[in-house]
């Protein structure tokens, strides 16, 4: 009988001596290419987060959002992370009232992104969705309210109901497509002295 592994062992030992350097330079490079592209490779979705895929050669995957999690992707695909719990921005906006003066407010909103259209909220509007949606509704809001009331009117009503309104005209403004809107907090409201023309 003809014992195969040793034949093969004596035929496999000279190729490995002679190839040795090529396969340690191939793992290597392989090795190398790996770590290199892994940021792009390996995405982590933390808690409290959804991605939503870009496929370079096929766009947004719309029918699904990617939960919490290690997700494993093609070099040249992509995976936009968004936050999906509640979140809270202070912005400082200004607006022209009625008699021409300016009227500076901190505003804090509350707000949520729903999960369930992400990848349509992706496509259509995308990262920078809070300079692009959220902010300018609350700056037209504040317009759409405090535009056409003169300055007695506000400082009288600031307490008596003036945020509601600016709340209700956000929430008009948004809708409940792709966001919740939580509310809306005026910190504080200064209206210059000097008339705007």
């Amino acid at each position: 009988m003809i014992d195969i592994s040793a034949r093969s062992q004596g035929r496999l030992l000279p190729w490995n001596k002679q190839h040795d350097v090529k396969i340690t330079l191939l793992m290597a490079t392989v090795l190398f290419v790996f770590v290199y592209l892994s940021p792009d490779i390996l995405v982590s979705v933390d808690t409290g987060e959804s991605g939503v895929l870009w496929h370079r050669f096929g766009g947004t995957v719309m029918d699904r959002t990617y939960p919490e999690g290690l997700h494993i992707l093609y070099p040249w695909d992509k995976m936009y992370v968004y936050d999906t719990r509640m979140q809270a921005r202070t912005d400082s906006v200004s607006v022209q009232i009625a008699d021409g003066r300016v009227v500076s407010a901190v505003v804090t909103t509350h707000f949520a992104l729903r999960t369930e259209k992400l990848p349509l909220f992706h496509q259509r509007i995308g990262p920078n969705y809070v300079d692009i949606l959220l902010l300018p509704e609350v700056v037209g809001a504040l317009r759409q309210v405090l535009g056409v009331a003169p300055t007695d009117t506000i400082r009288a009503s600031f307490d008596a109901g003036f945020e509601q309104e600016v709340d209700l005209a956000v929430r008009n403004r948004i809708g409940k497509d792709f966001l919740d809107f939580h509310g809306l907090m005026i910190r504080k409201l200064t209206i210059q002295e000097h008339i705007v023309r």
